[in-house]
């Protein structure tokens, strides 16, 4: 299933789970170490939010360098100490907002593993297509094996989490 990411300012709930869209809404300083950026991600009718480092921004773009032409740049790294200041903080929520806004518009990114792992969106390989219906395997590891359910269908059992799959 190819996922298709929408800017926050042309998202509705009305979009079925083919759509998404992300948001940067806050920043997070942890322990008085170091800071995560609060995203919140938005599937379908569904909604969730995710906690991320700069540094997972990071590895999210060397994880994807090689699968698309120009990428957008992250923000500069801070070497020397960690930059806590709320004006840098909320600078930098611009700026990771920015980047990922431009990666997402990048045709076939939001189908990465990486991309879905970063964002806690379903995996393509957690996607089947059965007897003419899309099905996650969540909704397929929920139904309980049942003969007559499965009978009169040519199925063939998976080797994945032992499901039986047409």
């Amino acid at each position: 299933m190819s996922l298709v990411y929408l800017p926050e300012d042309s998202w509705s709930l009305r979009y079925g789970t083919d759509y998404f869209t992300v948001a940067i809404i806050n920043y997070v300083v942890m322990e008085e170490k170091y800071a995560s950026y609060e995203l919140q991600i938005q599937n379908g009718r569904r909604s969730w939010k995710r906690l991320r480092r700069f540094s997972e921004f990071d590895e999210l773009l060397a994880s994807v360098r090689f699968k698309a032409g120009k990428l957008p740049e992250l923000p500069p790294k801070t070497y020397c100490c960690r930059d806590l200041n709320p004006d840098f903080l909320a600078r930098r929520k611009d700026q990771l907002q920015d980047f990922l806004h431009h990666l997402l518009q990048i045709r076939g990114i939001a189908d990465d593993d990486h991309v879905r792992r970063f964002l806690g969106l379903k995996l393509s390989a957690e996607l089947y297509y059965i007897a003419g219906r899309s099905f996650s395997t969540s909704l397929l590891v929920s139904r309980k094996y049942d003969k007559g359910y499965f009978a009169g269908h040519n199925s063939t059992k998976s080797a994945y989490m032992g499901m039986n799959v047409f």
